[in-house]
C-alpha cells in the first residue's frame, strides 16, 4: 500500500477505527500532500460526524 514511517505499521491496511465516530475499515492515503482517512467500503474519504458537525456550525 504504501511505507510512511509516521503511521504504525498495523494502521497500513483497513484496520483503522475512526476516534470519533467509531467508523472502522478506514486507511491512510495522501492526498495533495495531506494524509487523509479513506473508507474502504466505497474508495472515498471518510466523512465524520465531527466534520459534519462543524459544517452546521460554520
Amino acid at each position: 500500500m504504501f511505507n510512511d514511517p509516521d503511521i504504525p505499521e498495523e494502521d497500513t491496511e483497513f484496520s483503522i477505527k475512526c476516534k470519533y465516530c467509531g467508523k472502522a475499515g478506514l486507511y491512510w492515503e495522501q492526498e495533495k500532500g495531506k494524509w487523509i482517512l479513506i473508507d474502504s467500503f466505497d474508495d472515498k474519504k471518510h466523512v465524520c460526524i465531527k466534520d459534519l458537525n462543524k459544517e452546521r456550525q460554520g
